[in-house]
């Protein structure tokens, strides 16, 4: 026998290199042959449920960082309670109606498009929405996420759609539901109104005009300042600030009315050197005076008084049009003020206003100053940049137009009050989430379900053709929830109204004689309802979720439109925990888009470097920030990807002979590193179960790696190496090591497998362990290791580590002296003044060459010139060459070497060894 077949080295046919682009499709392909998603929920049955409920993403476009990291967060959850043994099946979902889908099918119909029939164009929808909800379900299966990819729920399907209008039943019963005229953001690109959650806000210019008005019987004039120009047609009051005071102010430009706080400004504006305050006056003073309107010379506003006029710019009066404002709209409802909005759909003035007449009311702001500036009563013109209302699909500006829509009442029976309670009684993740979504709901106005498109869920309600009453009856509601259970949404515009309506009489004036609501339902309307069509009724499921998981923009979005439809409902939130993520940005922290050319493909690196790479990426980030993406996160995610992986194989390797139950040994039998390593492996466990409790991922990240890097590969593996190589096969010490090493293994691997379903799996298969499973994801991770807690034996080794740390630096001092190379040459001599630290020394002291890996350790000889100090007061160490020889197989330094006849090359430890494996 050679000395190196007598060794122990490391076998095992677990790859250093991954190949994880070739290796997790192999995997993929093992849990689909298993059907593990089945297998997982069959085994959980039974079992405390986790329910975390997906928010649908939109089908149009493959996935994207953001939608990847969002998939990702959910799959780490779901698989870390199921690894706990709790029954947490995930249901993954799409949203498959609405604008975006539409708008991509009618730009590629092209000039079709405006002739091209209603329930045609639903039908391409559909296939587009398939398409796509196809591509995002292989590309989420790729990246390891585990769930129902068979039996998804998507927006369109018969039981979903027939559930948004039971729904709309139910809240049309409790009278949530009216129709109303009020002014709405509206794109005139679009052609639709849009909810608050589908606008966005742009820097854009927009002009800024000071217009004076003059008072009726008076020789004075009131000055306003607009951004707007287009809305003056509309106008109908002027407000001043209840509280705040007023001044008459002599000008070139006649008497002039402002606020006193904004003089100085306004009058530097429009160029005024000389000026004379003629009396400061009282708000109240002119509440109820007529003007003369801005456009029609024929028309009187009124004077009122608001309190959200603000003095932060402009003279502190703000001209007043209730149909292109919301706050506008609610001080005409208190004032009596008509509602006026001679505003088409295409954002084009009608025959309201004659002269601009087919104008775009942007393009029509050019003419409105003309005509102010000839009237005279333009004082001055300019520029503003600020924050605008865009759409969120076209990115064009938006408009608020006053039209009639179907409104849900956010006040009706409460609903605002109860709303708010129920958020206190959800935990928010991050605590500051809570704020953000609670100001919201306080501030927001009643919400817009109606969309004047094609592609969506038909609003069940009729209009009679005799006196334009509509009819949203609950028995006709649920008469279309029953047809559209059974055909689909599509029936509503297949059939004619004569068939749905049959029966029918107008309640107001006995008419039979309807047309049917050409508008669809807010596409958030349909997932706000995903709680009702999904968590109620799936078998599998439970309502209310455990928790609800998406990016910070669903505060305004899916997070509030679920609680609004589900308090409105069923009297409860429908979630018990929301966690926030932030945006997952460029290196340089700004918004990826194709424009700017910094969207990074998913798909690309999966491809390259593996879905795992960007799954530990995903764990490393501290999502309750945005987070920067680039080939630096990567690349770090790499170089960790790799300490852990090679912690893997060490074990691995080292376990190629190692059967539990023949050669375990006994705990109390092991040697004190064995069991101090045990130790930190329960202080892991325990921190690793607290958070992935609170879904601290980065926490995971950091504790796992620094363990891999640290404590084992840095500190136990760099010991152990000697006496799994080359001590006895059979001998209590080897065993004592690899009965640690299975342990690390078995509880390591569970720990991980969330973060690193594949490589937690590949290494799974290589791992000979008792009962073991068909897959690593069936196995629990236990709270088992309370008994390997041993706070003594770790001050122990706290000692003994710290010790080492000089120990290091000793040796590394004599290395650049020359005296030694490895640190196996090295021979220590420690002289020790603290009694604590040398009672531990001399406790291990047979074991401590292995421990600094050195060739010699003495302790406390008298006489020594200790030439090298440690940093230490109470710890001198001198290190000196060995005057050993090199033994051939273990490498150690020792005087033995050379007594053994037969084996006069080897160390006695080394000579035992090999005589007793021939």
């Amino acid at each position: 026998m050679s000395y190196k077949d007598s060794l122990n080295l490391p076998k095992t046919g677990f790859p250093m290199k991954a190949n994880l682009p070739n290796l997790e499709p192999e995997i993929l392909k093992k849990w689909d042959d298993i059907d593990l998603n089945k297998l997982l929920n069959d085994d959980r049955k039974g079992n405390e449920s986790f329910i975390l409920h997906d928010g649908p993403p939109y089908a149009n476009g493959h996935i994207h960082i953001g939608t990847t990291f969002n998939k990702i967060l959910k799959d780490f959850i779901v698989k870390y309670k199921n690894i706990r043994g709790f029954y947490s099946p995930y249901v993954p979902g799409w949203d498959c109606h609405g604008m975006p889908i539409e708008h991509n099918v009618t730009k590629n119909l092209g000039e079709r498009a405006k002739d091209y029939p209603k329930f045609k164009l639903r039908k391409k929808c559909r296939a587009y929405a398939e398409k796509f909800v196809n591509k995002q379900k292989k590309e989420f299966h790729r990246l390891g996420v585990h769930g129902y990819w068979d039996d998804p729920y998507i927006t369109m399907s018969r039981v979903y759609e027939s559930t948004i209008i039971e729904n709309f039943g139910k809240l049309v019963e409790k009278g949530y539901i009216y129709r109303g005229q009020r002014p709405i953001h509206w794109c005139p690109k679009c052609s639709t109104a849009l909810a608050g959650n589908e606008i966005e806000y742009d820097n854009r210019p927009s002009p800024s005009i000071f217009v004076k008005l003059k008072l009726s019987g008076e020789d004075k004039y009131i000055l306003i300042w607009t951004t707007t120009p287009w809305t003056l047609p509309a106008n109908v009051a002027i407000a001043m600030h209840p509280r705040e005071q007023y001044a008459e102010i002599e000008t070139p430009e006649g008497v002039l009315i402002m606020a006193e706080k904004l003089i100085e400004d306004v009058t530097h504006k429009l160029g005024f050197e000389n000026y004379k305050v003629l009396k400061k006056t009282d708000p109240a003073d002119y509440e109820g005076m007529e003007y003369t309107h801005p456009i029609f010379e024929d028309k009187k506003g009124r004077v009122i008084l608001a309190d959200y006029v603000t003095m932060e710019t402009g003279s502190g009066v703000v001209h007043i049009a209730p149909g292109h404002g919301y706050e506008d709209y609610q001080e005409s409802l208190k004032n009596d003020l008509p509602l006026i909005s001679p505003v088409d759909e295409e954002g084009r003035f009608t025959d309201y206003v004659e002269k601009y007449t087919g104008q775009f009311v942007f393009d029509a702001n050019e003419n409105i100053l003309k005509d102010l500036k000839d009237e005279g009563i333009l004082l001055y013109s300019g520029t503003i940049d600020h924050s605008y209302p865009v759409c969120w699909r076209c990115k064009s500006e938006l408009i608020f137009r006053a039209t009639d829509q179907w409104f849900l009442n956010v006040d009706h029976d409460n609903l605002r009050k109860k709303l708010l309670k129920e958020i206190d009684g959800v935990r928010w993740i991050p605590a500051w989430s809570r704020d953000r979504i609670y100001n919201m709901v306080e501030e927001r106005p009643d919400w817009c379900l109606s969309r004047q498109r094609s592609w969506g869920v038909p609003i069940p309600a009729l209009y009679c053709k005799e006196c334009g009453e509509p009819h949203i009856e609950i028995d006709f509601i649920r008469k279309i929830t029953d047809l559209v259970q059974e055909h689909g949404s599509d029936i509503w515009f297949e059939k004619d109204v004569s068939e749905l309506a049959e029966g029918i009489q107008c309640r107001k004036c006995g008419s039979s004689d309807f047309r049917k609501e050409e508008d669809i339902f807010d596409v958030w309307f349909d997932s706000s309802l995903s709680h009702s069509a999904v968590l109620k009724k799936r078998e599998n499921l439970s309502w209310p979720a455990d928790l609800y998981l998406e990016a910070v923009d669903q505060h305004r979005g899916w997070f509030q439109v679920s609680l609004i439809s589900a308090t409105a409902t069923d009297g409860s939130s429908p979630y018990r925990e929301v966690l926030t993520h932030g945006l997952i940005l460029d290196e340089k922290m700004k918004k990826m888009s194709k424009s700017l050319g910094n969207v990074v493909s998913p798909e690309q690196i999966w491809k390259t470097s593996g879905a795992e790479i960007l799954r530990l990426w995903a764990s490393s980030v501290d999502y309750t920030s945005d987070a920067a993406f680039g080939e630096d996160v990567l690349d770090n995610a790499k170089d960790v990807y790799f300490r852990i992986r090679n912690s893997f194989k060490f074990i691995l390797g080292n376990l190629n002979d190692f059967d539990y139950d023949k050669h375990a040994v006994d705990y109390n039998d092991m040697r004190g590193i064995d069991r101090y390593i045990l130790h930190r492996l329960a202080g892991l466990q325990g921190k690793i179960i607290a958070s992935y409790d609170n879904y601290q991922f980065h926490r995971v990240f950091r504790d796992f790696h620094k363990f891999c890097a640290v404590d084992l590969s840095q500190f136990y593996f760099d010991i152990l190496k000697d006496r799994l190589y080359t001590y006895g096969k059979d001998s209590r010490e080897r065993r004592s090591g690899q009965t640690a090493i299975y342990m690390l293994m078995d509880t390591m691997l569970k720990m991980i497998a969330p973060i690193l379903p594949f490589t937690a799996e590949q290494a799974y298969d290589f791992f000979e362990k008792k009962n073991k499973r068909d897959s690593i994801h069936l196995e629990v991770l236990e709270d088992d290791k309370e008994q390997f807690i041993d706070e003594e034996l770790a001050s122990q080794w706290q000692i003994i580590k710290s010790v080492r740390e000089q120990v290091n630096i000793a040796l590394e001092k004599v290395r650049n002296q020359g005296i030694i190379g490895k640190s196996l040459e090295a021979e220590l001599t420690l002289e020790i003044a603290d009694r604590e630290i040398k009672d531990v020394l001399e406790k291990y002291e047979k074991h401590l060459n292995e421990i600094f890996i050195v060739s010699a350790v003495n302790l406390d000889k008298t006489g020594e010139d200790f030439t090298i100090r440690s940093e230490d007061p109470a710890l001198r160490i001198k290190a000196v060459k060995s005057d050993g020889s090199k033994c051939a197989r273990c490498w150690i330094y020792s005087k033995t070497v050379g007594e053994d006849g037969e084996y006069p090359d080897l160390c006695d430890k080394c000579s035992d060894v090999v005589k007793s494996e021939v």
